[in-house]
């Protein structure tokens, strides 16, 4: 044999050996079993929403079908005659267990506030120059 098919056999039993090693840690790593964390704190999902759309309920419901212990949704419209608040009345209902509510700006003075607010453009600096 000469010197170049000792590296390619060489070459070849290192990544079999190295496809092999990879292959068994794949394996332990999908038969391991996760532990959740001894607690976990509650969480808030804020939502703002503003129209209803063909899929508003099916996206609106993955907010509220999660696997975390303890959450609440929060769904916020600028006005309570919104579309939308037909789909997450439905939506309440379909998950009564979850604490889950619907704000506008009226029933929450922060919003109501912040609707208010007027933002103005800065003033424009005008550039003085000086012969």
């Amino acid at each position: 044999m000469s010197p170049i098919d000792f590296v390619l056999l060489g070459a070849s039993v290192f990544a079999a050996v190295y496809w092999f090693g990879a292959l068994i840690c794949l394996d332990r790593f999908a038969r391991r079993r996760l532990t959740p964390p001894p607690s976990l704190p509650p969480v808030s999902v804020l939502k703002p929403l503003r129209g209803a759309d063909g899929d508003l309920h099916e996206n609106l419901r993955s907010f509220c079908d999660q696997d975390y212990p303890r959450f609440e949704v929060i769904f916020g419209v600028q006005n309570l005659d919104d579309p939308a608040v037909a789909v997450v009345d439905r939506l309440m209902r379909e998950f009564s267990h979850l604490e889950s509510r619907a704000l506008g700006a009226r029933s929450w003075p922060a919003a109501r506030d912040a609707a208010r607010l007027r933002i103005d453009r800065p003033p424009r600096r005008r550039a003085h120059f000086r012969a």
